[in-house]
């Protein structure tokens, strides 16, 4: 699997930039996956390498759309009852939530991970 797009910035906690943009078809709403390259599977048979094993570390949405570039957040939909329990009155919520992201990279906060968001991880366009 290979991409040619990648975070480049982390912008806070919950927005991160990657370069994909407008230029490259990349709407709003769609979704993107991080991950990071693995090490390479071997099969122990043939010695004949099967591929890399990726760590895939989330699943994000394009939230803005630049010709360059996009700005992706993690987005959670909850749905909400207007009036109670047995109403049939539901809306979807759609609330920003914080991604796993090296925070060494964007600001002075420390978030220590394995599978923290960097700049450089690797995207593949869902």
């Amino acid at each position: 699997m290979e991409s040619r797009y990648k975070v480049v910035e982390i912008v806070d906690e919950k927005n991160i930039i990657i370069d994909y943009g407008s230029e490259d078809e990349a709407n709003v709403g769609q979704e993107v996956r991080i991950i990071e390259k693995g090490k390479n599977v071997i099969d122990p048979d043939t010695q004949e390498s099967l591929g890399e094993l990726y760590l895939v570390k989330d699943e994000i949405e394009i939230v803005t759309v630049y010709p360059k570039f996009s700005v992706c957040s993690k987005i959670v939909k909850k749905k909400k009852d207007l009036l109670n329990p047995l109403s049939s009155f539901l809306v979807v919520q759609h609330e920003k939530v914080e991604l796993k992201v090296d925070i060494d990279s964007s600001t002075n906060r420390k978030l220590k991970t394995s599978n923290a968001i960097k700049i450089g991880d690797i995207v593949v366009i869902l």
